[in-house]
């Protein structure tokens, strides 16, 4: 969508239709060449298009208004392209002829159209507007991941960059900004959380171990007390059959030193496993002195970036303030520039008054000089005649010196009356034919 804004129609009376900018009438008669929806309500029928004829073209013949215009009281006829090119090259502004001259209804229809299309474009705009500022506000208030990466959005910036006028180029520049910020936070987001499922994995696989490890202390724990109860089944039956025997005190002895051997055997094992229990409890602190370190940083980072957001916050809330008081000024520069329209409105009408005037006293002074030039002939006439009648009668006496006749003036205006002169400066007749001739 583009952010140039089509010039504005003035309607100031049935005869003349102008644009606030001459310049771009072209243009908008251009992008104007589709015709607009017709409005809901009475004006139900579709108006010609603001560059075409209302004869219509060749192709598609429309009918021309059946209403009469209300000064000149016949219905405007059809004129060609040509007709349209020499008007856009000789004046942008329409003036009374019945060739050219639009009805009131077809110029109040073609402006009620224009300020439809106008207002429409504007709603649209804001809406558009409000909605990306609503997705910045709530992606940036509640964290979530932003598809930065789309190219439609990406496409709508750069057309705003690059045919928008100072305040959206500055606006996309800050927004531009902002995305950067926004993609290395999502980066930073994106490590942290991966660190952090990495830090979950290994207190896991710590707490796996240390279950396992537990199981293993449990289990040489009830093999300890196993052998002990057995050793003191062992005793008892040695009390009980120390009776009964050499042999069997004997074989006894050999019971006991065995027994003894495998406690010794069983309490290295058991010093070996506390060994193993008090690495792992001191790999354990270590990880978890390491891991309140990280969420201290985390901590830190997340400050930095609660503080970063509140300035963000204040400097989107001072965008929006200087935007509103450019929009206050936009709307003063055009109640301006319509009041301008209208003056130059005034200031062509009297000039075309004025070369009114003009061009009837340039009329009266070609009569005059036409009436000059045609006494000056006369003379010439009889000053020729005057001429031969003294060649005549100088041949019948045969005078031998000729007689001097008058001269004729070489410039016709030293045989003519001074006229009075216009505007300061006097009328010469050959300055004025050369004039005319122009």
């Amino acid at each position: 969508m583009s952010s140039a804004r089509p010039p504005r129609l003035v309607y100031t009376s049935s005869r003349k239709l102008q644009s606030s900018s001459p310049s771009k009438k072209a243009k908008a008669e251009e992008d104007s060449e589709e015709p607009p929806p017709p409005p809901s309500g009475s004006m139900a029928e579709p108006a010609p298009a603001a560059g075409a004829p209302p004869g219509g073209d060749e192709d598609h013949p429309v009918p021309p208004s059946p209403a009469p215009s209300s000064e000149s009281g016949a219905p405007p006829a059809k004129f060609s392209e040509a007709d349209l090119q020499a008007i856009k090259l000789t004046s942008d502004t329409l003036k009374r002829n019945p060739k050219m001259d639009f009805s009131k209804t077809d110029l109040l229809k073609l402006l009620s159209y224009l300020e439809g299309e106008l207002q429409a474009r504007d709603v649209v705009i804001a809406v558009l507007k409000t909605e990306k500022v609503k997705q910045l506000l709530n992606t940036t208030r509640y964290s979530k991941s932003a598809n930065l990466n789309d190219p439609h959005a990406a496409l709508y910036r750069d057309n705003l960059a690059s045919s928008g006028n100072i305040a959206s180029r500055q606006s996309s520049i800050q927004a531009a900004y902002s995305e950067h910020e926004m993609r290395l936070l999502n980066d930073q987001r994106v490590g942290v959380k991966e660190q952090m499922d990495s830090l979950a994995a290994l207190v896991m696989q710590q707490r796996q171990t240390q279950g396992k490890m537990v199981e293993v202390l449990k289990d040489a724990e009830d093999r300890y007390k196993q052998v002990v109860q057995e050793l003191e089944d062992e005793r008892r039956k040695h009390e009980h059959t120390t009776a009964q025997g050499d042999d069997i005190t004997y074989g006894l002895e050999i019971e006991r030193s065995r027994l003894k051997q495998e406690l010794e055997h069983e309490k290295e094992q058991h010093k070996v496993l506390e060994l193993e229990l008090q690495k792992i409890q001191e790999q354990f602190e270590a990880e978890k002195n390491r891991q309140k370190q990280i969420v201290l940083l985390l901590l830190a980072e997340r400050k930095k970036i609660i503080i970063k957001y509140i300035e963000e916050r204040k400097r989107s809330e001072d965008l929006a303030q200087i935007l509103s008081e450019e929009k206050m000024r936009v709307d003063t520069i055009a109640e301006g520039l319509e009041e301008e329209s209208k003056k130059c409105l005034r200031m062509e009408a009297d000039l075309e008054q004025q070369t009114a005037q003009y061009e009837a006293e340039r009329k009266m002074l070609h009569q005059s000089l036409a009436k000059e030039e045609k006494r000056i002939k006369e003379q010439e006439l009889e000053i020729q005649q005057l001429r031969a009648e003294l060649e005549l009668l100088r041949k019948q006496t045969g005078i031998r010196h000729p007689v001097v006749a008058p001269q004729l003036p070489t410039k016709p205006g030293g045989l003519m009356p001074s006229r009075p002169s216009i505007g300061g400066a006097a009328i010469v007749p050959g300055e004025s034919c050369s004039k005319a001739g122009k």
